[in-house]
């Protein structure tokens, strides 16, 4: 991450924690614009990485312009998006695996961030939990289909 981030004119600095108490405190603190925070659980590590210097606006926009310049140097790197806190922290625990939490873009901010740096990164701008979208979907496609009348 730290050869990553170099080459997009950005430098890292990455904090651990003993504790869940510790980590959830320090995760809490809001990244600056000078400064985004990206939280992270890595097997049984918790921690947050700060990005100083990021490349976007938003703490989503610099993550994804991390995970594409990664992606493009260890082609053997598997991303996900994935929606939900639980989800995410099963799914970090896993050895081999790591998983960053992604701020929740203010609504306000949506338009002068596409303005600034273009289209968000993918799911970063999606309302609600993963199982609230799972009913969405699932409503969805009963009001799509045919009546009962038109049968």
């Amino acid at each position: 991450m730290h050869a990553a981030c170099a080459s997009l004119g950005s430098a890292i600095t990455v904090e651990t924690f003993d504790t869940p108490d510790a980590w959830d405190r320090a995760r809490q603190l809001p990244s600056s614009p000078k400064d985004h925070r990206v939280p992270f659980i890595a097997g049984q590590r918790s921690g947050v990485i700060t990005i100083h210097d990021p490349v976007g606006s938003l703490p989503a926009v610099t993550l994804q312009e991390f995970l594409t310049t990664f992606e493009s140097t260890h082609p053997s790197v598997e991303v996900d998006y994935i929606h939900g806190e639980q989800s995410l922290r099963q799914l970090g625990r896993v050895a081999g695996n790591v998983g960053l939490y992604s701020e929740v873009i203010d609504k306000h901010a949506l338009f002068p961030t596409i303005h600034k740096d273009g289209p968000l990164p993918r799911k970063s701008f999606s309302l609600g939990e993963a199982r609230e979208k799972r009913y969405y979907l699932e409503c969805r496609r009963i009001a799509s289909s045919p009546s009962i009348e038109s049968l």
